[in-house]
This record gives structure tokens, C-alpha cells and sequence, in this order.
């Protein structure tokens, strides 16, 4: 699967010059100290931030910012006058994963990006490990073909996992299993 998304990537990377591919590798978030939806979400703005043409403070301010107004409406609770603009930022950052998300998704609003695909590779692996991952990523991905603010694909590969499907809601998918042994008895 991982030479298939690498192979997608390729492509669309050479006929898109005014979009952008997005893309992320499950696998490669490993053993992190940090969440998955953490390292997905930077991952994610560091590569739409060197896609963009709104420039990097501009995305990297929305982000923040998105980030905070989360905050303030669950109240600013551990917020401290006399903190530093470290400690203040850190704790921006320290926010639930599905803000990351909704961070992402305006993030990707100001970017003016005409065409946008997103490849998320091995998402199946993380479904031990995260299962709110899973399910947020399936929000996100909603929320980015309900925006019509640009054209959007999403490519997500797994190994088959019967559970995977019931958490990625009503997205679209193809069962290649299923449908290689829907042909099979009609093949000699």
C-alpha cells in the first residue's frame, strides 16, 4: 500500500501546479512521545504552510488562533497573566485533537489552495493505538468536501480492518478483498 500512496503522490504532485497534496504516513508517526493527531496536524500545516501563497506568519497566526479560540470557549482556565510567551504558546498548543483538526481545516480555508488532495497512508495501524484519530481524521476529511472552498480528494489506505469502516462513517471506500472475491467465482 505504501508504494501505491507514494506512487498517487508522484502523480498528482506532477499534474497539480496550483493545488496541493497533502500527505501523511501513519507508520511514520511510530512510537512518538506525542499524540498521532498532534504529529498529523504539524506535519500537515508545515507542508501547507510551503504550499501556500497567503505566506507563513498568515497561516501559522490562523492556526494559533483557531487554536485559541478553542480555548476560550471551553474558558482560558490555566492561563496566567505573568506567563511567559513560551509557556503561553505551549499551552495554545496543548489542545484536544479534534481542534487540531478544526485548525486544520481553516488553516486550509485562508491558504488559497485551487486543488487540494489529501493521502493518508496506513490509517488502519492506528486504529489500536488511537481510535479517536481515526474518527476525527474521517471528520476532517467531511469537513473539507463540505467547505467547497477548494476542490478536495482524499486517498486512505489501509489494510483491511472490518472496524475501520464502521469509524470512517459514510466516506466512500472500496473493499479490494471484497471485491476480488466478488470476481472470483466467474474467473476459470
Amino acid at each position: 500500500m505504501k508504494e501505491v500512496a507514494s506512487q498517487v503522490i508522484a502523480k498528482e504532485k506532477a499534474i497539480r501546479l496550483n493545488g496541493c497534496v497533502l500527505y501523511f504516513f501513519c507508520a511514520s508517526a511510530g512510537e512518538a512521545r506525542r499524540s498521532i493527531a498532534t504529529i498529523f496536524a504539524h506535519t500537515l500545516l508545515r507542508q501547507i504552510v510551503s504550499f501556500s501563497s497567503a505566506g507563513d506568519q498568515a497561516i501559522t497566526a490562523a492556526f494559533l488562533m483557531s487554536l485559541l479560540e478553542g480555548h476560550i470557549q471551553r474558558s482560558l482556565s490555566g492561563f496566567k497573566k505573568d506567563d511567559t510567551l513560551d509557556t503561553t504558546v505551549k499551552k495554545i498548543l496543548t489542545v484536544p485533537d479534534e481542534d487540531l483538526h478544526i485548525a486544520l481545516v481553516k488553516v486550509i480555508a485562508i491558504a488559497k489552495l485551487e486543488d487540494l488532495s489529501l493521502i493518508i497512508d496506513g490509517i488502519g495501524i492506528t486504529v489500536s493505538r488511537d481510535v479517536t484519530f481515526v474518527r476525527n481524521v474521517s471528520l476532517l476529511v467531511r469537513r473539507m468536501m463540505d467547505a467547497r472552498t477548494t476542490r478536495f480528494k482524499a486517498l486512505l489506505t489501509s489494510p483491511q480492518d472490518y472496524e475501520l469502516g464502521r469509524l470512517l462513517g459514510h466516506l466512500p471506500s472500496i473493499e479490494f478483498d471484497q471485491e476480488r472475491k466478488g470476481c472470483a467465482p466467474i474467473i476459470p
